[in-house]
């Protein structure tokens, strides 16, 4: 049986109904309708392995939209490096460092104006730094400038980074290496038992530096959307 339900943060944070499509199984009949008459986008995460129920939302008007991939980063018997804390300071600096940093993420044209995106991965690390949603925001400083930062949570018994930024200028120079070690200790010093990260399947850089430092790939989802405008 087929059920959407409604993401309320989501819902509110961008100003439309924006909906989750659970289904239990492969139905034998078509998506009605009617079941979206009240949403103008619904959303679905799938496992890659499930082929059929990939194919058959295509058939109902869902549109791929990206790989999800899941990381695991066993955690060192000793903190690897222990990075600052983000603090209401630094707003200002982590606002616009991760505004533009995730143009193609599924927050994006046509789903998503560029302003949207960018507006939501602002109140996100906002919401970190203020230990909400994420736990804490770690940063690192060059020459008294924010050149990149991580956002983690504990989720039960082990820490998910959130989010993941580096300064395009400083790409390239180890920043986001020595986040991950950051985030290593941290999750470390919480008593996790494993840190995880999820990127976009597409996202090559990230994959490689995250198997670099012993990420083991876990697991893989798929997004896919349905608008409004689907017939």
């Amino acid at each position: 049986m087929a059920e959407i339900i409604l993401n309320e943060w989501e819902t509110a944070f961008f100003g439309r109904r924006i909906g989750r499509l659970l289904l239990k199984n492969v139905p034998n009949r078509p998506l009605a309708g009617e079941l979206f008459a009240d949403f103008a986008l619904v959303a679905a995460k799938i496992s890659a392995n499930e082929t059929a129920l990939l194919h058959y939302l295509q058939h109902n008007q869902f549109q791929w939209v990206e790989g999800e991939l899941l990381f695991v980063l066993p955690l060192p018997s000793h903190p690897l490096l222990e990075l600052a804390v983000a603090t209401q300071a630094d707003l200002a600096a982590l606002t616009a460092l991760f505004g533009n940093a995730f143009p193609n993420s599924r927050f994006r044209m046509p789903y998503f104006s560029a302003s949207e995106n960018q507006r939501f991965y602002r109140q996100w690390i906002i919401n970190a730094v203020r230990g909400s949603f994420d736990d804490v925001c770690l940063i690192i400083r060059r020459q008294g400038q924010i050149v990149g930062g991580v956002s983690v949570r504990l989720a039960d018994d082990n820490a998910d980074i959130g989010l993941l930024a580096v300064a395009a200028s400083e790409q390239g120079n180890g920043v986001g290496r020595a986040l991950l070690h950051g985030a290593m200790g941290w999750a470390k010093q919480q008593g996790a038992a494993a840190l995880r990260v999820r990127t976009q399947s597409g996202n090559l850089a990230a994959i490689r530096l995250y198997q670099r430092i012993g990420a083991v790939p876990q697991d893989l989802h798929y997004w896919l959307y349905r608008n409004a405008h689907s017939v």
